[in-house]
């Protein structure tokens, strides 16, 4: 595995700048030391982002920033909210800049253990998003399934519907053929009623009993007809 050379001469330029930028009695009020001389303290941060970065770091990423303190082996011992920022090195402190050329980054075996913590991490949480994924899944599938018997069940009703009315139009049709044909029937009784029908009527006449015969030979008639001539 390559290891990193590092300058047995001085520190790094970061290191170097990060210092001075914190002896700057003008900056005191953006970032300086703490009263022990122990860490550096960031109070305004929007100031030093976009003011102090640019000049001194040629950049105004303060992520960026942290992440070089990060490799360095910085540690940040105050977040107030967001509002102030701590850092702190064992051997970064006030007036002893000599110790700045004991401080190197991390080696590649940190960063690479760091690296396995990161990735076992990412993969814990993989695992979690891919059941989490599967769940959805299996969900997903009970509603398609459920929507598919919903659909199956409106074709089933749409068809009864759709039989029931036309059985509805059929009987429908039925009943107006059938008032049409009654009415004409009722017509022909009443067109009819005086003179077909009546012709069809044998008159009965009183006092005088018939047998079957006599009435079928059509005898009563021509004693009927003697009668009225002797009168």
């Amino acid at each position: 595995m390559r290891t990193r050379k590092y300058n047995s001469h001085g520190p790094t330029s970061f290191l170097k700048n990060t210092y001075e930028i914190l002896c700057l009695e003008s900056l005191n009020s953006i970032v300086t030391w703490t009263e022990d001389g122990g860490s550096f303290v960031i109070y305004d941060i929007f100031n030093f982002t976009n003011t102090v970065l640019p000049k001194y770091f040629k950049h105004s990423n303060l992520s960026s920033f942290i992440r070089q303190l990060n490799m360095y082996g910085f540690h940040k011992t105050k977040d107030d909210d967001n509002q102030v920022l701590q850092f702190s090195h064992p051997l970064f402190q006030k007036d002893r800049k000599h110790l700045l050329k004991e401080i190197h980054r991390k080696s590649g075996d940190s960063l690479g253990l760091l690296n396995k913590e990161g990735i076992s991490v990412l993969a814990e949480r993989l695992q979690k998003f891919q059941f989490q994924q599967h769940t959805m899944e299996a969900m997903l599938e009970n509603l398609e399934n459920q929507y598919s018997q919903v659909l199956e069940q409106n074709q089933v009703l749409l068809s009864e519907l759709f039989q029931s009315k036309q059985r509805e139009k059929q009987i429908e049709l039925f009943l107006q053929n059938f008032a049409q044909q009654t009415k004409e029937e009722v017509q022909n009784m009443e067109e009819h009623e005086d003179s077909s029908m009546l012709w069809n009527i044998e008159p009965q006449y009183p006092g005088e009993e018939l047998s079957e015969e006599d009435y079928e030979k059509g005898s009563h008639n021509d004693d009927l007809k003697e009668e009225y001539s002797n009168d």
